[in-house]
């Protein structure tokens, strides 16, 4: 995510798009759905260079990957 939102800001989309798909890989492969739902979308937007009005999609996949996130720091 981190890696995602760096690049993101730097306006370097291809980078953007390979941490996304990446995130979606790992969320699909660990079982986390809501997380895998919404970084799907938007890797699919980023795979048709579609970088326009994707604020809400970006707010929410970090808010799903917050909540997995918190979730795992709970585990401790």
């Amino acid at each position: 995510m981190a890696l995602f939102e760096e690049s993101w800001a730097k306006k370097d989309y291809e980078t953007a798009f390979r941490a996304m798909h990446t995130l979606k890989g790992v969320a699909v492969n660990l079982g986390f759905t809501a997380l895998y739902n919404v970084s799907s979308a938007l890797t699919e937007k980023l795979r048709s260079q579609e970088y326009d009005n994707l604020d809400g999609l970006i707010t929410d996949v970090k808010k799903q990957y917050d909540i997995v996130i918190e979730a795992i720091a709970a585990l401790d």
